[in-house]
């Protein structure tokens, strides 16, 4: 089976990770830099590009864990150490 590409579309075209969270988040949730990963809450449910978001996060070797902040969902992500 040939290797897969890990880095990421977004990244092989130069963009940060957390410049294109930014892109892909806009108005429906905020987005914070925190230790070595990112705090999204997301503010419209409805909207919120999901899928696109958590995909982007995978490729980038991020481990991710969805929680609850203050009545409203919670994106936290860590870069892995491997």
């Amino acid at each position: 089976m040939p290797e897969r590409n890990k880095t990421p579309q977004l990244l092989q075209n130069g963009m940060d990770l957390e410049s294109w969270l930014c892109k892909q988040v806009q108005q429906t949730g905020t987005m914070e830099g925190v230790y070595s990963g990112f705090e999204i809450v997301v503010n419209n449910e409805a909207s919120f590009p999901w899928a696109v978001v958590l995909h982007g996060l995978l490729q980038s070797d991020h481990e991710v864990w969805i929680k609850e902040r203050k009545g409203k969902l919670a994106i936290m992500t860590q870069a892995s150490i491997e």
